[in-house]
């Protein structure tokens, strides 16, 4: 089991999960923490269920990782409702985000102190948040 708007597509249908559904998990919160919406979330969880396993999550603009943009194609890679198409381990997915650390020196001066300084804490964030999954996975799965 799981709660239902960060279930991941294996988990809706009942099937054996692994490290990529966390995986999984983790894309649903890293695009609510860009978005400020949930990428699956209907009026019953019947329907978010079904929105899980057939629905793309609402896309969002570059303005909403402006700092770094290529962390949409992370999300989406994350959100892939086919496990083989996701990173395959946590490991793929952190050197995935950290190649994204070198476009912050190429931001112009003014705002490149307020991206960078945001985004040092970005690996902290990231790192609790799969703790979080991983510890919610193994007290409810």
């Amino acid at each position: 089991m799981g709660t239902v708007g960060y279930m991941s597509p294996e988990q809706v249908r009942g099937l054996q999960v692994d490290q990529r559904s966390d995986i999984f998990s983790f894309g649903v919160v890293l695009y609510e923490m860009l978005t400020g919406h949930r990428a699956f979330q209907k009026e019953t969880a019947a329907e978010t269920m079904t929105a899980i396993l057939k629905e793309e999550p609402p896309e969002f603009t570059d303005e909403d990782c402006r700092a770094f943009p290529g962390l949409k194609k992370i999300v989406f890679r994350c959100l892939a409702k086919n496990a083989d198409r996701r990173f395959q381990s946590a490991s793929d997915l952190g050197f995935a985000i950290e190649s994204l650390s070198g476009n912050a020196t190429s931001l112009p001066s003014s705002r490149a102190e307020e991206q960078v300084f945001g985004w040092r804490w970005m690996p902290v964030a990231i790192g609790a948040a799969v703790v979080l999954a991983g510890t919610l996975w193994i007290s409810f799965g």
